[in-house]
């Protein structure tokens, strides 16, 4: 159990790997916060960890939303009183079928908001807390290269966004103890 006393935060944890990294953090013995934008995925996910025997509170929000990012990094406190990890996984919109010439204005939002904003919203909302326990660890998920090239020029664009974002955290919080990791999965089959 190497996550035994871990207090985690996992944003956009609906399905998929998102899922899979709850239950596995969950497993290896943390307390886990989980937040998706669905309260059916997370029901489904709170479930599986509740089976296995895990600490699971679920918040259903959507994290682009600095309300809500405020308001789950809150819940996440009041129930355990720190955050060591917070992960965020929240994304989307992969769709190679997309072209340039078909990523209109809304999508292109949306998917910086899916993606980058996620992080900036939740990073601004934890960091607080992690300086004043001393420190802890803030772990995103961008995509591998080829992942970030095939997936259309909005989903590039912002997983390149979640990098840049976090390279500057990391220079940023080292001074509080908080480490900063960007995870950049190739592709994976999901159920």
């Amino acid at each position: 159990m190497r996550l035994k006393n871990k207090i985690a935060l996992l944003a956009g944890v609906g399905i998929g790997m998102g899922r899979a990294t709850a239950l596995l953090f969950a497993q290896e013995g943390a307390k886990v916060v989980i937040n998706a934008r669905r309260s059916d995925h997370l029901k489904e996910t709170t479930d599986r960890i509740n089976s296995m025997g895990g600490d699971v509170l679920a918040v259903c929000a959507d994290v682009a939303d600095q309300d809500q990012a405020n308001r789950t990094v809150a819940q996440a406190l009041a129930r355990h009183g720190r955050i060591d990890i917070l992960y965020c996984g929240a994304g989307g919109n992969f769709k190679p079928t997309r072209d340039f010439s078909d990523v209109n204005p809304e999508f292109h939002e949306q998917t910086i908001k899916n993606n980058v904003t996620t992080l900036h919203n939740l990073a601004q909302a934890a960091q607080p807390q992690m300086r004043a326990q001393g420190g802890g660890a803030i772990v995103s998920v961008a995509a591998s290269f080829s992942v970030s090239q095939e997936g259309n020029p909005a989903y590039g664009a912002a997983k390149g966004g979640i990098i840049g974002l976090a390279k500057n955290l990391a220079r940023e919080l080292y001074r509080d103890n908080i480490r900063v990791n960007v995870l950049l999965p190739g592709l994976f089959r999901g159920k």
